[in-house]
């Protein structure tokens, strides 16, 4: 049907668990949590929807499908937010998870995003606050950017950076002109370019991606934000994949990198590990 999977908790698990949206869906949300802590592990989520606006490339809708939506049970409350996922497939459209609320921790270790839309989306209700992502072994693969800032993070000037540790990641997006990072606003904070701070380590970005762009939705246009001192450690290399099928996880294993320097710069391939990917594998129980 066209209702969303509900779930409402203090700490909400998804465990070994396939979502899919219906055929002819019109549903916004795959999966809609409300809790202070969402545990995601060896879940797979199916989000096929062709005539929505949100499956262009770089869609930044506000009211873009996700496959799950993330609202605080008590905003108030300073240790809500903790979100972990773990040997997660995203494919398909729309976001990977749209938060209703400011997050406080987002940890992400071996878990793969195909397909239009942002793989982390900050709605416009977000306040202001401090927030922490870590990323593992990620791979994000002909999809839109790797986070959207909406509300006080986008707006006000002075608000407290966004700060991404990533390691062993892999960025390959359908328009590297959308940026890697989009801030969007009407409006966007003075100080756009103190938005985020990364510190990478063996990841992979295609050359050319723009890696902080700001985006005005009235005028439907992108503007890149000179912030390349917040970027700390990306790597820029071509990316072969094991096969072109986005749909099929152990496709988007990275098979080769290729550019200047880069064997002595990464000795290993970074990304997912296909083989402990989605329901049918058991991992180690995750926790924020």
């Amino acid at each position: 049907g066209d209702m969303p999977l509900f779930l409402s908790g203090h700490t909400v698990s998804l465990e070994h668990l396939t979502v899919r949206s219906a055929p002819e869906s019109d549903a916004v949300l795959l999966t809609k949590i409300r809790s202070q802590q969402l545990n995601v592990l060896n879940c797979e989520f199916l989000a096929i929807q062709t005539d929505v606006e949100a499956s262009d490339p770089g869609s930044t809708s506000a009211h873009e499908i996700a496959s799950l939506g993330w609202t605080a049970l008590d905003a108030r409350d300073p240790k809500s937010g903790q979100i972990a996922i773990k040997d997660t497939i995203f494919h398909g459209t729309g976001a990977a998870i749209l938060f209703a609320h400011t997050p406080r921790l987002l940890k992400i270790s071996n878990t793969l995003k195909t397909g239009p839309g942002t793989f982390a989306a900050l709605g416009p209700k977000c306040l202001a606050a401090e927030i922490k992502f870590d990323l593992d072994h990620v791979t994000l693969r002909g999809c839109g950017p790797l986070l959207r800032l909406a509300g006080e993070l986008a707006g006000k000037t002075g608000s407290p950076p966004v700060q991404l540790k990533v390691g062993d990641s892999v960025f390959s997006l359908a328009d590297a002109k959308s940026g890697l990072i989009v801030i969007e606003s009407e409006k966007p904070r003075a100080d756009r370019a103190k938005s985020v701070v990364m510190r990478a380590t063996d990841s992979i970005v295609v050359p050319g991606t723009l890696l902080l762009t700001s985006f005005d939705p009235s005028r439907n246009a992108f503007r890149e934000v000179d912030a390349d001192d917040q970027f700390d450690g990306l790597i820029a290399s071509g990316i072969d994949f094991a096969g072109s099928n986005l749909n099929r996880a152990s496709d988007s294993k990275t098979a080769r990198l290729h550019g200047p320097r880069i064997a002595q710069a990464v000795d290993h391939f970074p990304g997912v590990d296909p083989r402990r990917l989605g329901p049918a594998n058991r991992s180690i129980e995750v926790n924020p």
